[in-house]
């Protein structure tokens, strides 16, 4: 068991690769918090991971909030003492459309969310990390980066 004894919060775990990466993690050992938008698809992550002999934690929580992730980071502490793993996860599409039809408000939620909640996160899990002398942080992206696709402007 590679990750036992370590602590690792999950964004987007509720579904897809978040949701795989906790499973796997927990049956490497790990402790984990996991969080998503939706706390139905959470319960069904915990559970399969539950049913393992892991321990979970899950949150709903919306990582372009700083008052979610300020919530998840002190329930990680006070639940397992420490953060050793974060796998920055969560992402949405964003509008699907021709990028001159996308409106402002649309755009800004895909920033908020693809960005700007990597950069929360990784900014109130770094002091932790830096106090504790070791951590890791993991940000999941897509090969949209490298290959656009029509009509993906946002995401890709």
């Amino acid at each position: 068991m590679i990750l036992k004894d370590k602590v690792a919060i999950i964004t987007g775990a509720g579904r897809g690769l978040g949701r795989a990466s906790a499973i796997e993690m927990a049956k490497e050992g790990a402790s984990l918090v996991i969080l998503s938008r939706t706390s139905k698809e959470l319960d069904n992550t915990a559970e399969k991971i539950t049913k393992t002999g892991g321990k979970v934690i899950t949150l709903k929580a919306d990582v372009s909030r700083n008052k979610d992730i300020e919530n998840t980071v002190d329930k990680a502490i006070s639940t397992f003492g420490k953060i050793d793993i974060l796998l920055n996860n969560a992402a949405i599409l964003g509008p699907v459309k021709p990028l001159y039809k996308i409106d402002e408000k649309d755009w800004n939620n895909l920033i908020e969310i693809n960005l700007k909640g990597v950069f929360l996160f990784s900014k109130a899990i770094t002091p932790i990390m830096v106090q504790q002398k070791s951590g890791k942080i993991i940000n999941v992206t897509s090969n949209l980066g490298l290959k656009g696709l029509p009509f993906f402007s946002g995401y890709s």
